[in-house]
């Protein structure tokens, strides 16, 4: 018999450094260098960050009358996929002027959740979605999330960590590059589209990849960057250690630093060591560019923080799945 392999994005529960958290305070007297900031940079005691791009949106009115909520409260698969779409054409059919996707997912199959964030970007173009982290948006979710145009989470939510995983196999060399790659790519587009940094973003699909924040020599200037692509570029950077061979029980030789002639950037903190994904709370959420705010979710009623948040008149509306689309979810269970 045939061996098929369903691929899909899950948890993995990878641990992000404790030192990987940027200061946010603002030093209590300016030094010189951050006189000559740009406007709207953000400033810490060790350098600043360049404000971030101002990319497209649409519009929100002062005071919503019409908002929606799409819940995301369970794996991503074919039928949460059109379960949205078909929630989507009610939203659209009834003037909404704001979607709401409340998200709690482990994450799902690749193609559903590439399905729904092409959904997000062609035809939710014109109306603004924000995705509301209530408790988990990881793997799948995290991929939805940052195809919206807006994140806020709650204070326990957690966000990140999409490495592709496949039932009945194991993905390895080009066989996990081919997952990875359209991954990489769609998170990528995600992040240039709504101004977010491409590096961690990515970081959150590919275990192999290092993530620094490296300081501008000269005007302390800020970035969280690829490892690979400023290790030539960095006073002082230690050589790349093999997380290959520290899987075959070789020991992780002290990196030596290495010359650089001329160097632009020093080296302040690894952000994600190689052989790790990124997974942020929400107070790393909004340290790293990702999260606009942070907004707790009351028991009796969930959505009050964002109704006064974006000043929605008489709260959201809820949209729940149909009974057929529940009936569906049970007869297409692997136990059935």
């Amino acid at each position: 018999m045939k061996r098929f392999s369903v691929i899909i994005l899950c948890v993995l529960f990878p641990v992000v450094d404790a030192s990987s958290a940027a200061p946010a305070s603002q030093p209590a007297s300016k030094p010189a260098w951050a006189s000559k900031a740009p406007k709207g940079a953000t400033i810490t005691e060790d350098g600043w960050f360049a404000p971030k791009p101002k990319v497209q949106k649409p519009p929100l009115p002062k005071k919503i009358t019409k908002a929606f909520v799409i819940p995301i409260r369970e794996p991503i698969k074919g039928k949460t996929f059109r379960a949205i779409r078909r929630k989507v054409i009610r939203c659209r059919a009834r003037g909404a002027q704001l979607i709401i996707l409340d998200m709690d997912t482990y994450g799902g199959e690749v193609k559903a959740a590439l399905d729904i964030t092409g959904l997000l970007k062609h035809d939710l173009d014109d109306i603004y979605v924000l995705c509301y982290v209530r408790t988990n948006a990881i793997s799948a979710g995290a991929m939805i999330a940052l195809a919206c145009n807006e994140i806020i989470m709650n204070p326990v939510g957690k966000l990140g960590d999409c490495a592709p995983i496949a039932l009945g196999t194991k993905l390895e060399g080009v066989e996990r590059e081919k997952i990875e790659s359209p991954l990489r790519t769609e998170f990528k587009e995600s992040a240039e589209r709504s101004g977010y940094n491409t590096a961690l973003a990515t970081s959150m699909v590919s275990y192999d990849q290092e993530v620094w924040e490296v300081r501008n020599i000269k005007t302390h200037e800020l970035r969280y960057v690829l490892a690979e692509k400023y290790r030539n570029r960095v006073l002082d950077a230690p050589e790349k250690t093999s997380v290959k061979s520290e899987k075959k029980g070789k020991a992780r030789a002290k990196p030596t630093p290495r010359p650089v002639k001329q160097p632009q950037w020093e080296l302040m903190r690894v952000v994600l060591s190689e052989g790790k994904l990124l997974t942020m709370t929400s107070k790393e959420g909004v340290e790293y560019g990702f999260v606009s705010d942070i907004i707790k979710a009351q028991r009796d009623d969930p959505y009050a923080g964002l109704s006064e948040h974006f000043h929605i008149a008489s709260g959201p509306t809820v949209l729940k799945d149909t009974w057929s689309e529940d009936m569906v979810d049970f007869l297409t269970h692997p136990v059935v």
